[in-house]
């Protein structure tokens, strides 16, 4: 069963490895989404892992199988004036072994 839930300043080691794993090396070649063909350096650093979840404007939710991290995305607050809401999306990635088996789908 997954649960989406926000990450904590803990989750920040399994993020990176998430985040490295669905983007660059080998292990991203399994998913469709990656960019290991074009770029071989980090995709984060362990530090900007750690700023954005100290970040108030930035929330971290991550899709867990259990104990296991699955996946992940970034809602970052650049607005709230009286009108209007305004956020920006990112880190949003899924590990490659599970990507196109339904876990954006999943209801929180």
């Amino acid at each position: 069963m997954t649960t989406i839930a926000a990450a904590s300043p803990a989750d920040a080691p399994a993020l990176k490895a998430l985040l490295e794993a669905a983007y660059r090396g080998d292990s991203a070649r399994r998913g469709w989404n990656h960019e290991a063909d074009i770029l071989d350096d980090e995709r984060v650093s362990p530090g900007e892992v750690e700023a954005l979840l100290a970040d108030p404007a930035v929330t971290i939710l991550t899709a867990r199988d259990g104990a296991s991290l699955t996946g992940c995305v970034a809602v970052t607050v650049k607005d709230t004036s009286k009108d209007r809401a305004l956020a920006y999306l990112g880190m949003l990635c899924v590990s490659p072994d599970l990507q196109s088996h339904g876990l954006g789908g999943a209801a929180a």
